[in-house]
């Protein structure tokens, strides 16, 4: 039994939407600042199965209060995305706006 015709589309509608995420080949070792934090929609497995499952990201692993975190590159710009307490989800970028 296969993954539904309608479950093909959505994943290739997702996959398409995320189409410019890149994995990071060097991870920028400084601060990472909060760009949007306590998001709750999508929950923050959906955001898991996504980063892991669909775009095949590495997962960084837990942190403090973290259950799982990840990078990615997007137009030149790297990115954490990580969850919190396995409830809501968080990105974050180095980028220091003046």
């Amino acid at each position: 039994m296969g993954i539904p015709l309608e479950n093909k589309e959505r994943m290739r509608e997702i996959k398409l939407a995320l189409k410019d995420f890149r994995p990071i080949r060097k991870v920028h070792k400084g601060d990472y600042y909060n760009i949007v934090a306590g998001i709750s929609e999508p929950p923050s497995y959906m955001v898991a199965l996504i980063m892991f499952g669909m775009l095949k990201l590495k997962n960084y692993g837990e942190l403090d209060k973290v259950l799982w975190h990840t990078y990615i590159e997007l137009k030149g710009y790297q990115f954490m995305i990580r969850d919190y307490k396995g409830v809501t989800w968080t990105i974050k970028s180095n980028i220091v706006s003046n």
